[in-house]
């Protein structure tokens, strides 16, 4: 899944990726899995984080 999140930044050339999840598991209460890479604030060059609330925005709605 890392190598995922890379080529999300690598070679579809958008800033930055991270992902998060969670889930309880059978041998440990919760679960744990994180990715990140790239660049979160590209005017200050703030790499991505797993643990920060993303800005979600929509760009697929039509206008009328």
């Amino acid at each position: 899944m890392s190598r995922s999140v890379r080529h999300l930044v690598t070679h579809d050339r958008i800033a930055g990726a991270s992902v998060l999840v969670t889930e309880p598991g059978t041998i440990a209460p919760c679960a744990r899995w994180a990715a990140r890479y790239g660049t979160a604030d590209l005017c200050i060059v703030r790499p991505m984080n797993t643990t920060g609330r993303p800005r979600v925005g929509s760009v697929t709605k039509t206008s009328r």
